[in-house]
């Protein structure tokens, strides 16, 4: 995602700290806009003193900044932020939770976990920890008093759900109900049923 920057120092300076920053953002799941991460910049590029080790500690203060903000707005992801990934760099939300958006993309027909933006309104219960929705408004079918009770009480508030509760939410949403996967679903539960009965 780039958008043109303009700041005190190079084009190039400011190109890098623009990229460098979505990047962050995306990662540590800030949800600023274009225009957010290009004032950031601005900042940044006005307090260039021309020190060699410029973009580094850019860098690492953006870096800092969205780690702290992640760990006020996401407590269930506490334990993974501060660690090493397996790629050597700090362990990001992003990556920690890419078991999640990719079976959201699966189970609504998005194709790529990369597709799946966790603070679309839909999917930011899972960043928050909160009980999944079970409001219409919100893009949802209405689950039964049973399914939203099992999927309530198996969601610990402040903390990521459990892969149980991801599932049982998405296999409720109209996205899923629309998907080949559905449709095979209920053609087995439908071809087990006609056997019971010997057809």
């Amino acid at each position: 995602m780039n958008a043109p920057v303009t700041g005190a120092t190079s084009s190039g300076d400011a190109a890098t700290l623009y990229n460098d920053f979505t990047t962050i953002a995306r990662d540590w799941y800030l949800n600023l806009t274009p225009q957010e991460i290009a004032s950031k910049v601005q900042q940044v590029l006005a307090g260039d003193t021309g020190q060699g080790n410029f973009l580094q500690g850019a860098h690492a203060t953006f870096l800092t900044f969205a780690q702290n903000q992640a760990k006020q707005m996401y407590p269930g992801l506490a334990a993974v932020i501060g660690t090493t990934s397996s790629t050597g760099g700090p362990a990001t939300p992003y990556e920690s939770l890419g078991w999640a958006r990719n079976m959201i993309a699966q189970y609504t027909g998005l194709g790529s976990g990369d597709n799946v933006n966790l603070t679309d309104p839909q999917w930011k219960w899972v960043l928050s920890g909160s009980a999944p929705p079970t409001n219409v408004a919100q893009g949802i079918t209405q689950q039964s008093s049973t399914a939203a009770s099992q999927a309530s009480s198996t969601a610990t508030p402040g903390q990521i759900p459990s892969a149980d509760t991801l599932q049982t939410y998405l296999m409720q949403t109209p996205q899923y109900q629309k998907t080949n996967q559905a449709k095979n679903q209920a053609w087995q539960v439908g071809k087990a049923i006609t056997s019971a009965f010997g057809f």
